[in-house]
């Protein structure tokens, strides 16, 4: 499970997929995927998104996990050709 901060807002559900480490600034995280060891140095929810849609193609992630971001990404991207 992801953990509850009592300072700041809760960790975006795509933390489930990967291992958060703290950095010094508080609610900043790096982060490990569970599924290929893929490091990253911050943990921007919407990078760790597009790495479970777009990495996996064809690999070893549970297709249900891969489509649900895959549609995530999809959904924000065509919101934002909206506002422009």
């Amino acid at each position: 499970m992801f953990a509850i901060s009592k300072i700041g807002r809760p960790l975006d559900p795509v933390w489930e997929h990967f291992v958060a480490t703290p950095l010094k600034l508080p609610g900043h995280f790096s982060a490990l995927c569970k599924y290929c060891n893929t490091q990253f140095r911050h943990g921007h929810p919407n990078k760790l998104e597009i790495h479970l849609a777009k990495e996996y193609e064809g690999k070893s992630l549970d297709d249900e996990i891969r489509s649900k971001y895959l549609e995530i990404v999809i959904q924000r991207q065509l919101s934002k050709e909206k506002l422009v």
